[in-house]
């Protein structure tokens, strides 16, 4: 995904159920079972 508008933190998790919304607009994203994670700001 390159480019995506959610109206809110929980759109997002309700669309990529691997995604945790953490304090500060950021947003924490499990990829392979753990192994790996993205972590993104969110404006």
């Amino acid at each position: 995904m390159e480019k995506a508008v959610y109206a809110t933190p929980q759109a997002l998790k309700g669309e990529l159920r691997t995604a945790s919304i953490l304090k500060g607009g950021r947003a924490v994203f499990n990829i392979a079972g753990n192994k790996y994670r993205v972590i993104t700001t969110i404006d």
